[in-house]
């Protein structure tokens, strides 16, 4: 197990309990001078390669053989995703996704990597006070971030994805069966179709256990903290239509656009961490929770 710097010399019979889902694996094969003899006088009479399982017989006398069995429930319904967490090289929050099943996208640091002339932060709509600071490089940023992942997607015809911002935390199990036609967030937060009633009050709605459609007449979706990209090309169609449009807004108000439809798994799967916005300098103590309404909570200054 490389990250703790330790083998175990596994003999027949033996026991080992350890944590799987950590990087593991077995050193090369070798033959000790006890198995030469034994194998020596115990020939073992065919010798066969089995390139497809990879298993070679013709150099070597002995070969090993691992079964990997598995006691869940509801494993039938497993549905065998591709996680990516999107997160700056140099965030904080990157730690807690080092040794999971999450890959990372390493984001762009609008910030450091863009300029204010550059052409994406001309694309990118801002308010008059915002545009010429450091929040609209890192809202340029955010925005190819995802475009970033989603280009990844298309580029490897990944199916059943996972994207997570780097400050989302799972708080339920992902379920099987999700719709295979739409994007659907598992997690954010749900406002007023005008942001300015948002800010008011947050909207009441009567979700319904399970995939719930959101009436964009009325509402939308804010913060695309973690969603799910059940095939490559509804990626390839949501990467397509914003590179066509002539202005971006924020990543969360662009996507949704774009969309047939708004679709959310309620619950939610994913809920924001508090911790402080790499975007925003006067962030609010509110975040996203799993009943995608907000919450106040206390920010740790030491984050």
């Amino acid at each position: 197990m490389p990250k703790f710097k330790i083998a175990i010399n596994m003999r027949h019979g033996d026991l080992l309990v350890a944590d799987v889902h950590q990087y593991h694996g077995n050193t090369e094969l070798y033959e000790t001078e006890e198995d030469k003899e034994y194998n020596d006088k115990y020939p073992q009479q065919t010798y066969k390669d089995n390139l497809g399982v990879g298993v070679l017989g013709l150099n070597n006398r002995f070969s090993r053989i691992s079964f990997v069995c598995y006691l869940r429930e509801d494993m039938i319904k497993c549905a065998g995703f591709n996680k990516f967490v999107i997160s700056l090289t140099d965030s904080e929050r990157r730690s807690k996704w080092e040794g999971t099943d999450f890959k990372f996208i390493d984001a762009i640091n609008g910030k450091e990597e863009l300029s204010y002339d550059c052409e994406s932060c001309n694309r990118m709509i801002s308010y008059h006070n915002v545009r010429n600071t450091p929040q609209h490089l890192a809202k340029t940023g955010c925005f190819l971030s995802h475009l970033k992942v989603l280009n990844h997607i298309v580029e490897y015809k990944l199916d059943k994805c996972i994207i997570v911002e780097d400050d989302a935390l799972q708080v339920g199990e992902l379920p099987g069966g999700l719709p295979d036609d739409e994007i659907i967030y598992l997690g954010g937060f749900i406002g007023a179709a005008k942001i300015k009633d948002t800010r008011k009050q947050s909207p009441v709605i009567d979700h319904q256990q399970g995939i719930n459609t959101l009436d964009t007449e009325k509402y939308r979706m804010i913060c695309s903290l973690a969603y799910y990209v059940p095939k490559w090309q509804i990626a390839k169609e949501v990467v397509q239509s914003l590179m066509e449009l002539k202005r971006w807004r924020a990543i969360d108000i662009s996507m949704p656009k774009v969309l047939k439809e708004t679709r959310y798994h309620y619950p939610a799967i994913f809920i924001e961490e508090p911790s402080k916005s790499q975007i925003q300098n006067n962030r609010i103590d509110m975040f996203a929770n799993e009943k995608y309404g907000r919450s106040k909570c206390k920010i740790n200054d030491s984050i």
